[in-house]
């Protein structure tokens, strides 16, 4: 799925609203973030955590590496939590032929995120947290929140 994805209504995968197990999963995710002191309605805190336990996995010698899997999915659950309350974007799930991911997505728009892949692919790339903020902006360009207004230009 790319970073920045437009998606026409065609080529958009099934997408349905998220059942109370999926939405106890994020809140499982946002606590475990919250026990950290971490607030996801700040970026800066998001990202300051993203780097903070990306490079503690990292300095660590590879084969003695835990499974990062559980900090992966908090810190996308939370950029996308983030997402969801800056902009017009809400969450859903959605099935490819591998299994069900949870996206965030502006209907309207067509246009669709998957914040816990973005967040795996850029922690096993050993990419900074720059990549939240990057988005975050874009996100908040292309997806306003509701009821606000586009600048012109």
């Amino acid at each position: 799925m790319p970073l920045f994805g437009n998606r026409s209504r065609s080529v958009l995968p099934p997408l349905a609203e998220l059942v109370e197990q999926e939405r106890e999963w994020i809140d499982a995710h946002l606590q475990l973030v919250a026990s950290t002191g971490t607030d996801v309605s700040d970026s800066g805190q998001v990202r300051a955590l993203y780097d903070h336990w990306a490079g503690r996995w990292r300095r660590i010698n590879p084969p003695e590496r835990s499974d990062p899997r559980t900090r992966i999915n908090a810190l996308g659950v939370a950029l996308g939590e983030h997402l969801v309350g800056c902009t017009s974007l809400e969450w859903r799930i959605t099935t490819d032929e591998y299994r069900p991911e949870l996206v965030v997505i502006n209907v309207r728009a067509q246009t669709m995120l998957s914040p816990v892949q973005l967040v795996e692919q850029n922690w096993l790339a050993e990419k900074p947290g720059t990549f939240m903020t990057e988005v975050i902006e874009v996100e908040r360009a292309r997806n306003p929140a509701k009821g606000a207004r586009r600048k012109r230009r």
